[in-house]
């Protein structure tokens, strides 16, 4: 039993080798697991408790290191996938690269103005019709935790993103509506005023 540890720490060691890093990304992808089970003498749900319990030591003992790895899955998942369907061609691939950063970054703009324009009309007018609907906060709801839980617990891999895609369409279509209109809601209020004034 005493060996685990030993065979952990050298499969991590190997491994910082292949990403030049003191913190290898997913070493524990490495780790043959009928060795680690001969080693700690458990198995099935016994040694995935055991690796649980490994990685939140881990995580306790440097908390830095599991921020840092979260932040970049935070970032890793909003690129593009690799396994796109690009027909070897280069100017497809291009053009669905630009295609997703313009979805990625209109999604995120839309996200930022509709909630802080609505958090800041509600705020200074408590009756106005500023929020966005239900649909679109189920389904930003629903990309909020995929990417959390993806980024979180495991790997944010782009193809993690894939079965929310359509809500980031959806609430990217609803949000520059939402947008639009409270953009003209406003124009009119402000006409409105000048007129009485």
């Amino acid at each position: 039993m005493r060996e685990e540890p030993e065979y952990l720490t050298g499969v991590r060691d190997s491994m910082v080798n292949v990403w030049r890093s003191r913190s290898p990304y997913m070493y524990i992808w490495h780790v043959n697991k009928t060795r680690l089970a001969e080693l700690t003498g458990l198995g099935g749900l016994a040694l995935d408790r055991y690796m649980l319990t490994t990685n939140l030591k881990t995580i306790k003992k440097d908390p830095i290191d599991y921020v840092s790895e979260v932040c970049r899955s935070l970032v890793q998942i909003w690129l593009p996938d690799s396994g796109l369907a690009d027909f070897d061609s280069k100017y497809l691939f291009a053009a669905w690269t630009l295609i997703h950063f313009g979805l990625v970054a209109l999604f995120f703009l839309q996200l930022t103005v509709v909630l802080g324009v609505s958090l800041a009309r509600k705020r200074n007018d408590p009756d106005s019709p500023s929020n966005p609907s239900l649909v679109y906060l189920l389904a930003t709801t629903a990309i909020a935790y995929t990417v959390v839980v993806s980024c979180a617990i495991d790997v944010g891999f782009p193809r993690y993103l894939r079965p929310v895609d359509t809500f980031v369409v959806l609430t990217t279509t609803i949000g520059v509506r939402h947008w639009l209109r409270l953009r003209g809601a406003s124009g009119l209020g402000a006409r409105n005023i000048a007129a009485r004034g």
